[in-house]
């Protein structure tokens, strides 16, 4: 177990580099415990945490130290391939017991654990009322008689459950997009330099570029 503790600190500290943990904004383990709370300490801009089949497999919730659970910042939670219970699966405070509200979170997968109640889903319903995405496949409780449409009741503003939109079509799910203010930046820079060398085209000039749909955005 010290083996995979230690493997565990070195997987943070090369994914946060020199860096300082307040300008880290993502994580991911695999097959690693989760270690103790001050490890953690400092993480306050963390957008997106994957803690992928850990070893030992994350059984609770209540495992996940509130130090890697930053409520304003937190946009993505994978947390797949774990052994979740239905018991076990709230978001809490470690200490105090009191729910986690992760207003902010849009993406939460649990594919591949052990939930198996829609009452379940609920409590989680509370803490996370504005999932974009949610990923549930290999569960029990995606048997359960109308689980689609009661899914995307308890979460009014899903996008994606398994892959696919309410009406079952499947769904791309991208990303985030946090990239388009520097792209856009770019595109201004870009045009300075073609007004400098190039003229405008003619306002007679149709111009016959065809609109790109986006994704929703899954932060």
């Amino acid at each position: 177990m010290e083996l995979l503790r230690q493997a565990a600190r070195k997987a943070l500290h090369s994914q946060n580099g020199q860096r300082p943990l307040n300008d880290v904004t993502e994580l991911a383990f695999t097959g690693v415990p989760v270690l103790a709370p001050d490890t953690y300490t400092g993480l306050v801009n963390l957008k997106s945490l994957s803690m992928v089949a850990m070893k030992p497999a994350i059984a609770t919730l209540r495992a996940l130290p509130d130090t890697l659970l930053p409520i304003a910042t937190l946009r993505a939670l994978d947390l797949s391939d774990n052994a979740i219970r239905d018991e076990d699966c709230s978001f809490v405070h470690s200490s105090s017991n009191q729910p986690l509200q992760l207003v902010g979170l849009k993406k939460l997968l649990l594919e591949n654990n052990r939930i198996t109640a829609m009452q379940t889903l609920k409590s989680i319903a509370v803490s996370c009322p504005n999932l974009e995405v949610l990923d549930l496949n290999s569960n029990p409780v995606s048997n359960v008689g109308s689980y689609r449409e009661q899914v995307f009741t308890l979460f009014p503003s899903l996008v994606s459950l398994d892959g696919r939109a309410k009406d079952g079509t499947e769904v791309e799910v991208v990303d985030s997009d946090e990239s388009t203010s520097d792209d856009d930046s770019d595109d201004d820079s870009s045009d300075e330099g073609d007004e400098e060398g190039v003229e405008e085209e003619e306002d007679g000039e149709e111009d016959t570029t065809e609109p790109v749909a986006k994704a929703p955005r899954t932060e």
